[in-house]
């Protein structure tokens, strides 16, 4: 069959409606449509079979299961990127949120009446347009890999810095950045870290209202930290981990604490990483860890400026792990990373870096003046 555009797509969707809907919207653009299912497994084969740019998945239905799809593609080897549809209703949340942590790449909430349908091929479009753009540059991750594997210029592993004693060197505060495929890392950060880290932890992951609330709640599920989203007026503390509320910025007070705010949008996002990373720079100083995970776009590029300034530590993970590496790229290379680390030993190298209390390093009995007068940096 001639291949119409650069885009190839599959369809999957419950409703027989909507798959001739999607299908006759995408091939009046010159979009090819590979098939149209009405199943995960039936999805799973067809992706097999016809290798799309993308998948668009309704997750409605309760017949169409999106941690199915996922882990069914992952067992039969299919790297498909997944674009999720729908999100309306509360349930739909917690589905989204499930598939993006098993990895799904994105997701475009269906349209609720007729006179919003273009507006939302339009926004399918774009994803499907980086969808494609991610596994090029994905594919040509792994061929330099191997050149680089073939040649014998692999990169040889540094020695593992010693953990730090949060008595002796003092505790760290961590931020964590992500967007596109940061759900996936996210999946495989919080739940390794120990129930007492540092200062603490807040996060900045781009979702929509709603969406971080599931987030939070899947995450507290199968993690020994605490995992909440922020409401306003929580002091930052070690067993907790605290995300930007979908919606809303995060700022934090001096004193450590995290306050919400619904000031305008910055470049269209709210909330605003940069907004967070800044505050925790001021803050913090050198005891500060930024973690930039998966993602696209520049946010959190300046935040990263200011924590270099004040003496903080800037990590984000590797590229071969990353779903998309677009917003860790943008500060690899503005030469603000201090380690690049894959996401298998991400955890491990947050822990060292802002150090654990347990057992051996009791928390100590001034902990909240240590968060509200750190060190300031040199």
């Amino acid at each position: 069959m001639q291949k119409l555009t650069p885009f190839r797509v599959a369809v999957a969707d419950h409703a027989p409606f909507m798959r001739r809907l999607l299908g006759e919207a995408l091939l009046v653009r010159g979009i090819e449509v590979t098939g149209a299912v009405d199943s995960a497994d039936a999805a799973i084969e067809l992706c097999g079979r016809t290798n799309p740019d993308a998948l668009l998945f309704d997750i409605v239905a309760d017949t169409m299961d999106g941690v199915v799809l996922m882990r069914g593609l992952r067992e039969a080897g299919v790297s498909t990127p997944v674009i999720l549809l729908g999100g309306h209703f509360r349930a739909d949340h917690y589905k989204v949120v499930d598939a993006l942590i098993e990895g799904a790449l994105d997701f475009v909430e269906r349209p609720l009446a007729c006179d919003t349908v273009q507006v939302f091929v339009s926004e399918l479009i774009a994803r499907i347009r980086m969808a494609s753009d991610l596994t090029a540059a994905r594919q040509r991750s792994l061929d330099l890999a191997s050149q680089r594997e073939l040649h014998g210029l692999e990169n040889k592993s540094d020695p593992a810095p010693a953990l730090r004693d949060p008595s002796r060197d003092g505790p760290g505060a961590v931020v964590v950045v992500g967007s596109i495929g940061g759900c996936w890392s996210l999946s495989h950060l919080i739940p390794a870290l120990p129930p007492l880290l540092g200062l603490g932890m807040v996060v900045v992951q781009q979702l929509p209202e709603g969406f971080t609330t599931a987030l939070a709640d899947r995450l507290d599920h199968y993690s020994v930290l605490s995992v909440r989203e922020a409401l306003g007026g929580e002091q930052l503390n070690p067993s907790t981990v605290y995300f930007a509320q979908g919606g809303s910025h995060l700022r934090m007070a001096g004193d450590a604490k995290l306050l919400v705010s619904v000031e305008d949008p910055i470049d269209g996002l709210r909330p605003r990483a940069d907004v967070t990373v800044s505050d925790a720079a001021r803050i913090f100083g050198d005891r500060l860890l930024l973690v930039v995970t998966s993602g696209m776009g520049k946010d959190g590029l300046d935040g990263a400026r200011e924590v270099k300034e004040r003496g903080g530590r800037i990590i984000v993970e590797e590229e071969l792990t990353a779903i998309a590496y677009g917003t860790p790229r943008a500060i690899v290379e503005a030469k603000l990373v201090d380690e690049v680390v894959p996401l298998s030993e991400l955890a491990q190298t947050v822990a060292d870096a802002a150090g654990v209390w347990g057992a051996s390093v009791p928390l100590p009995s001034d902990y909240a003046s240590m968060t509200s007068n750190p060190e300031s940096p040199s």
